[in-house]
């Protein structure tokens, strides 16, 4: 073997080394990318999921608080008729008492000589119709009594239960201060955790998108240079369709993984390093 075959066994040997040992960093990088990848874009939707929790339970606080707020509105507003009718049954009540003193106040009596004339006349002492008047007088003022009676109690009980009424409005009012206060707690800690979650995600947006423009510059460039010259296409293909050689006086094949890429002849006229540029 001359110098020249024995280079240039060295050269394809150390050629076909280079080209498995490219070929697997290669591969190395691409699946570490495509993890990366795989893993970011999961990530990326798994914060948008939790986002779109996030939103549906604020949406879901904001409107439970409008609805506590305005029956807080309603309650003040019941408040304030309670208080009005409370006002009115009041004034009604000192009337009904300013009516009873003067009626408890003495009465007095005043003869009718018209009525005591015509009572002779009829045959009736004038005893007899004083005590007939009184007894019809104190009836009328028995009844006017018990009307007014009846009119102070129906006040006392519309009271009861106006006080009854005004004491619930106050314990539910209460009920939905306390509610309000948790659902705009709330409302402040989702809006927290949106925030947080948001700038979560933004933040590995960033990072993929480093990843993608990276690995795309990479397979383009990796892409640009799988390009072969005429030449040797021509030749790749017509030693691919020979036959395997074989012979016991050949070494056996050796065991490089897949043709290793080659350049294209027209970008670059140098030898693989290691070969010696073949004299003219």
């Amino acid at each position: 073997m001359n110098q020249d075959e024995s280079d240039t066994q060295s050269v394809n040997r150390a050629l076909q080394d280079k080209g498995g040992s490219v070929l697997r960093e290669f591969t190395r990088v691409v699946n570490a990318f495509s993890k990366a990848l795989d893993q970011k874009d999961r990530q990326r939707e798994s914060i948008k999921y939790k986002l779109e929790d996030l939103f549906d339970r604020i949406q879901n606080a904001s409107q439970k608080l409008e609805t506590v707020v305005r029956n807080i509105e309603i309650y003040r507003q019941n408040n304030e008729k309670i208080a009005v009718a409370l006002d009115n049954l009041a004034e009604r009540e000192e009337l009904i008492k300013g009516q009873f003193e003067k009626l408890m106040a003495a009465p007095r009596f005043e003869t009718d000589e018209s009525a005591g004339d015509a009572g002779r006349q009829g045959g009736m002492s004038l005893r007899e119709n004083l005590v007939r008047k009184r007894k019809q007088f104190l009836d009328g003022l028995d009844g006017i009594f018990r009307k007014l009676e009846e009119e102070l109690a129906v006040i006392e009980g519309v009271r009861k239960e106006m006080e009854r009424a005004r004491m619930e409005i106050a314990i539910k009012n209460e009920e939905s201060l306390e509610t309000k206060l948790y659902l705009e707690n709330q409302r402040i800690q989702l809006l927290q955790e949106v925030k947080v979650l948001q700038e979560e995600l933004d933040g590995s947006v960033k990072q993929e998108t480093v990843l993608i423009r990276e690995f795309d510059r990479l397979l383009n460039g990796a892409e640009a240079q799988i390009e072969i010259g005429q030449e040797a296409d021509r030749v790749l293909l017509s030693v691919l369709a020979e036959p395997e050689p074989d012979g016991p006086e050949l070494a056996p094949a050796r065991d490089s993984g897949p043709i290793p890429l080659v350049r294209d002849a027209k970008k670059s006229d140098r030898p693989p390093r290691g070969q010696k540029k073949a004299a003219s």
